[in-house]
């Protein structure tokens, strides 16, 4: 931040983009579309073998695993907007992407059914991440500095 702040002169912009964990609800919804739109990477059929191993207690998540830095930045700081708020005026912030583009690219099937079936996984992310139901999994700040 002191970088920025060197290099940056009054009026300057900063953008930067904040990850979060994900929460097992938004992972939930994902996994839900994939299951049961049509996606390039399996078929009905295996995911519905998928669906009974786990189930079944044979596929377990792997635990999300975190860089030394993420790993800092989750124990340490609340908010990545806090530190731009003390030096920056927040131009823009927004919270995208809880699920969407976990599904989006792997759908199946010709154009004229994927690009309105995507609009429609979009639109449906942003309400929730607007909304409060779901968490946003990434955010785009923008900030200038104070003059």
């Amino acid at each position: 931040m002191k970088r920025v702040m060197r290099a940056l002169k009054p009026g300057g912009i900063v953008a930067t983009m904040d990850d979060y964990p994900r929460r097992q609800l938004e992972v939930n919804v994902q996994r839900f579309l994939g299951l049961v739109l049509p996606t390039t990477e399996r078929s009905y059929a295996d995911k519905l073998r998928a669906v009974g191993r786990r189930l079944g207690g044979r596929t377990v998540d792997a635990p999300e695993v975190f860089s030394p830095m993420e790993q800092e930045k989750y124990t340490t700081v609340s908010d990545i907007r806090d530190v731009f708020s003390n030096e920056f005026e927040l131009v823009l912030d927004v919270p995208f992407n809880a699920f969407a583009m976990g599904v989006m690219p792997l759908l199946a099937g010709p154009d004229w059914w994927r690009y309105p079936v995507a609009r429609a996984i979009d639109a449906l992310d942003k309400l929730g991440c607007r909304s409060g139901i779901w968490r946003a999994n990434n955010r785009m700040i923008v900030s200038r500095k104070a003059r």
